[in-house]
């Protein structure tokens, strides 16, 4: 996944996203209960996943803008927050595995910044969620991170948390 936005505007992608609800919510807006042969509770029901999947890209546009930012603790708390508003239906595999797939990329790019100040059972923690059979398994900046994590070289086992706070503090 890029670190600069796929789109410039953010306002673009949002409009992108509304536009792929609203031809659903006019026919259901216009067809009334007799003219859509739906019943009322399926027409209730029917709106309240189109709001839920608009709330999940609301959700996950603001995660794209956090991982843009850097800041990919939001990033991943903001995919988290999308997966799990997303209704689960066949029409939306693509946007779930969409939202998955920046998912495991916000969850790769937190854990190397939890190696960097010794955060390591964090950071194994998210790589693996990321490898788990369900998400990404053959994901490779995940397995990569993990063997830097194994190795002693590239990570201090003696580096703790604590540790790069006290290092910060000095420096200033």
């Amino acid at each position: 996944m890029q670190k600069t936005p796929m789109y410039r505007s953010s306002t673009v992608l949002t409009l992108m996203a509304l536009a792929a609800t609203i031809p659903l919510t006019i026919s259901v807006a216009e067809g009334g209960e007799g003219y859509s042969g739906m019943s009322g509770l399926a027409q209730r029901e029917m709106i309240r996943r189109q709001e839920a999947v608009a709330e999940a890209d609301r959700l996950f546009l603001e995660g794209r803008e956090a991982y843009a930012k850097g800041d990919y603790q939001q990033a991943v708390d903001k995919f988290r927050q999308a997966l799990s508003t997303l209704p689960d239906a066949p029409m939306l595999s693509d946007r779930r595995q969409s939202y998955t797939d920046h998912l495991s990329d916000a969850s790769v790019a937190l854990a190397q910044q939890f190696r960097k100040v010794g955060k390591y059972t964090e950071a194994r923690a998210l790589l693996d969620g990321v490898l788990a059979p369900d998400v990404d398994p053959l994901n490779f900046a995940a397995k990569q991170e993990l063997g830097y994590l194994d190795d002693p070289i590239r990570t201090n086992p003696a580096l703790d948390y604590e540790h790069t706070q006290n290092v910060d503090t000095v420096r200033r």
